[in-house]
């Protein structure tokens, strides 16, 4: 089977190391599986794509996205990969927090709990927005 071949990924990175020392692994992992239609990232994985100094790879064909949330890891990459997914049709936010962190910053894309379409949601091509709140 080739990466091509691939239509489904779960990406859930437990490990306890510091999410900077992760960041090569991550990026390279990504960009072997950056052609799948279905892709699940833990809220780990997600704040050690905050670190990456690789640019984000490009989702062409990705169009159901799940994201893992906790209140206590950032989620400054969330932009950067909605950007890279131009066919995403469904997002969905597993386990979403009312507390967000990095809301004082201009990128801080899920700040208020959505008086208005967060930019980095209003800017993709998405058609289904899941958020089950705790």
């Amino acid at each position: 089977m080739t990466t091509d071949q691939i239509v489904k990924a779960k990406f859930s990175n437990d490990d306890r190391s510091h999410p900077e020392e992760m960041v090569g692994n991550a990026t390279d992992f990504l960009m072997g599986i950056c052609n799948v239609k279905i892709l699940y990232l833990s809220d780990h994985t997600l704040e050690v794509l905050t670190y990456c100094c690789k640019p984000m790879p490009q989702f062409n064909n990705l169009i159901h996205l799940t994201i893992k949330t906790d209140q206590d890891v950032s989620w400054e990459s969330l932009p950067a990969l909605l950007k890279n997914c131009p066919k995403l049709e469904t997002l969905f936010f597993e386990g979403l927090h009312r507390k967000f962190i990095n809301c004082g910053e201009e990128d801080g894309c899920l700040c208020k709990l959505w008086e208005e379409t967060p930019t980095c949601l209003s800017s993709s091509p998405v058609k289904i927005l899941k958020y089950p709140l705790r």
